[in-house]
């Protein structure tokens, strides 16, 4: 079976979380998409991480910016527009039969996909939230679960958090650990 995580980083402001994005002006735009596909029975896997474009909130917050190291002037210099970006996942899904995330990226993504007035692609469909799985292992509350914390919690090295691709391999690295891939 051929899996895939993704993971993404979008726009946001100081408390947006804590707030829940309640003003009308915080889109979550996604500005990161990290993604690694492999085969259970393999080691190594193949990633993608290519950053996007916002379109209603252009500058990136000083807040984001600082938390994902992605600086408004690689937004402008390697950003490309989300639909491109659709595509580019429709081609590198194509072969995935299940896409594992860890948290609200599926909704992220569905939302990006209305507010850019495109249809979602095929691939989306094949998203699960796997945050349930991982609560249950860590034996905590799911919304105090972060990606770029799951090294730690093996006793692996901590990868920079807040970065979708190495947040895929934190993600894939715990999941590995607690054979999750053995099991399906």
């Amino acid at each position: 079976m051929k899996f895939s995580i993704i993971d993404l980083e979008w726009t946001s402001w100081k408390n947006s979380l804590e707030r829940n994005y309640c003003f009308e002006w915080e889109f979550q735009e996604i500005i990161q998409i990290g993604t690694i596909k492999f085969l259970t029975n393999e080691k190594g896997f193949k990633s993608k991480n290519i950053l996007v474009k916002p379109i209603r909130n252009k500058i990136l917050s000083n807040y984001i910016q600082r938390l994902t190291g992605i600086t408004q002037r690689k937004i402008i210099n390697f950003g490309i527009n989300f639909k491109d970006a659709s595509n580019i996942l429709e081609i590198f899904f194509s072969d995935v039969d299940m896409i594992l995330c860890n948290g609200p990226d599926n909704q992220i993504l569905k939302k990006n996909y209305i507010m850019n007035n495109l249809m979602p692609k095929n691939y989306v469909k094949k998203i699960i939230n796997i945050r349930p799985f991982i609560s249950k292992k860590l034996k905590i509350e799911e919304a105090k679960i972060v990606s770029g914390e799951l090294n730690e919690k093996i006793n692996l090295k901590s990868l920079k958090k807040h970065d979708a691709l190495k947040d895929c391999i934190n993600i894939y690295n715990f999941l590995c650990r607690y054979n999750y891939f053995n099991t399906r």
